[in-house]
């Protein structure tokens, strides 16, 4: 009977599937592309509880000024909050989620429709 396992594998079969899989994942982090590694960094900067806190205080300090609750500070964006509220997508993707959403309900339409007949 031929025993392909190293002998590492059969004193700690555990540690050797570990030391596999670690192994497995350094290639894999290797082998990724530059979208995927700009990718990681972004979701790691935003990904964090920093971040969200930041953008908790500033939104708030944000709103804070311009209903002039911090005397002395002149309001930039008065209620209701034009520049903050800004759709942050372009135009063009903005008409595609309409169109999307419309294609959607249609097809709902037609589901129910289908199913009351």
């Amino acid at each position: 009977m031929d025993n392909s396992l190293p002998r590492r594998a059969a004193a700690n079969p555990t540690q050797y599937n570990i030391d596999a899989i670690a192994k497995l994942e350094q290639d894999a982090l290797r082998r990724r592309t530059l979208t995927e590694r700009v990718s990681d960094i972004i979701t790691k900067l935003v990904g964090n509880m920093g971040f969200l806190l930041a953008h908790v205080v500033l939104i708030s300090g944000w709103i804070l000024v311009n209903l002039h609750v911090i005397p002395g500070l002149r309001a930039f964006d008065p209620f209701p909050f034009g520049v903050l509220a800004s759709p942050s997508l372009p135009p063009a993707e903005s008409e595609y989620e309409s169109e999307l959403l419309l294609a959607r309900s249609r097809l709902m339409e037609g589901c129910m429709t289908y199913e009351l007949r």
